[in-house]
């Protein structure tokens, strides 16, 4: 039987896109004591999924989180050192 843990899964899409904020330029989506909170909440839901990953299965586990990690993550790198070749200072001020 598949368990249904969307909601955690939300959870931890939502302390995603809260920390992305508070690292925007910006910087007034959240305060420094309210990112700590998120963040912790975050890694903490994260190493939730991590250990009931390796639990289910341990062959080739961390082949499949390189293969599903990697490319998105040189993806966004190209994004970013395109945009900041475009505009400079658009990343970093």
């Amino acid at each position: 039987m598949k368990e249904k843990l969307e909601i955690v899964q939300l959870l931890r899409a939502f302390g995603c896109v809260m920390i992305a904020l508070y690292h925007m330029p910006s910087g007034y989506f959240l305060k420094p004591g309210q990112s700590s909170f998120v963040l912790s909440v975050f890694f903490t839901i994260s190493g939730f999924f991590l250990i009931k990953g390796i639990t289910k299965t341990t062959k080739n586990y961390f082949r499949k989180k390189i293969i599903r990690i990697v490319p998105l993550y040189w993806l966004l790198t190209l994004i970013i050192f395109f945009a900041e070749m475009i505009k400079p200072g658009l990343i970093s001020d």
